[in-house]
């Protein structure tokens, strides 16, 4: 005789199957709530924003002179105290965006396939240094479109910043402030996606988050030729608090050392890496309403006789002027 063992006809684990689903319907009912968190503009509608980064770099190089004989380590000690060579670099970068969906478009039922046009309508990239020029949009007396703030891009969702015209800006960043400049950095392709993707994206929340869920994402940093940093930011939502909910944000970060064979590549050691921020969303509205983020990364190199302190510190801030 077979003997079924569950309830009734039904084998044990099909009925665990059936009746234990039982119980799914008030698991649901107590999840969070989920709040959308994607831009959502009209046809005819624009936002208008302040984008800001600033980003300060400094570097403090120290040379320790090798005693040649017995007696003169005190001596070397005291020169090295005056081989210390410190230097700042720094870049600021301002913009005005309007953000605005073309009269008579199309909206799709997921938000996600409306072509937004993104205008740069003023830009100042400066980096501190009252000899060098500040590069500034619009020029005075500038007919060239692009001078003139004209830069736009056509923005999906899939890939939002993607921006026609700013091969331009980036070059005349680089002949301003020099190709490994901080300041013309803030210009380069990946630092603009970094600094425009929020407006679309929510720190990564998007398209929509269960309020007291948290999610990660890691950025990659190659140090050549011997390290790789890696910065893994954790976020968080927030209760919401009438149309608007915050979005929290910690940063760690971790070195990969992997230094090249038959070469003489410097010791490189992650001195602190923290970082934390907030972003307020108007969910009610469908667009960010404000940002601040900041990150500090100390680094030590070390070659021979050479050691060097790199302290990098970065905030990006972000402010919705009209909507």
């Amino acid at each position: 005789m077979i003997k079924a063992h569950g309830v009734g006809w039904m084998p044990r684990w099909v009925a665990a199957m059936v009746f234990g689903s039982i119980g799914v319907a008030p698991a649901l009912a107590q999840l969070p709530p989920l709040i959308e968190l994607r831009p959502n503009l009209a046809p005819g509608t624009s936002t208008r924003y302040e984008v800001r980064s600033d980003v300060m770099v400094q570097q403090e190089l120290t040379t320790t002179p090798q005693p040649d004989a017995e007696g003169e380590a005190e001596a070397a000690e005291e020169a090295a105290e005056n081989a210390v060579d410190r230097r700042t670099f720094a870049g600021s970068l301002v913009m005005v965006v309007r953000l605005e969906v073309p009269a008579g478009a199309e909206v799709a039922d997921d938000a996600e396939s409306v072509a937004t046009t993104l205008v740069i309508e003023s830009l100042t990239l400066e980096d501190g240094d009252p000899e060098t020029d500040t590069l500034e949009l619009p020029a005075e007396g500038d007919n060239d479109p692009a001078a003139r703030g004209e830069v736009v891009g056509r923005i999906t969702g899939e890939n939002p910043t993607r921006v026609s015209g700013l091969a331009d800006l980036t070059g005349a960043a680089r002949e301003a402030f020099g190709s490994g400049s901080v300041a013309a950095s803030l210009l380069e392709p990946t630092a603009i996606a970094g600094l425009l993707e929020p407006l679309f994206n929510a720190d990564g929340a998007a398209p929509g988050k269960r309020v007291g869920y948290g999610w990660e994402n890691e950025e990659e940093i190659e140090l050549p030729p011997v390290a790789l940093l890696t910065l893994t930011r954790q976020y968080k939502l927030g209760e919401p608090d009438g149309g608007t909910v915050p979005i929290t944000m910690t940063l760690e970060g971790s070195l990969s050392v992997s230094p090249p064979e038959g070469s003489l590549a410097p010791t490189i050691a992650i001195r602190e890496a923290i970082g934390s921020g907030e972003t307020i969303w108007h969910h009610a509205h469908g667009h960010l309403g404000s940002r601040e983020a900041t990150q500090r990364i100390v680094t030590t190199w070390t070659l021979g006789s050479n050691a060097m302190v790199n302290t990098q510190t970065s905030t990006q801030r972000h402010a919705v002027l009209d909507h």
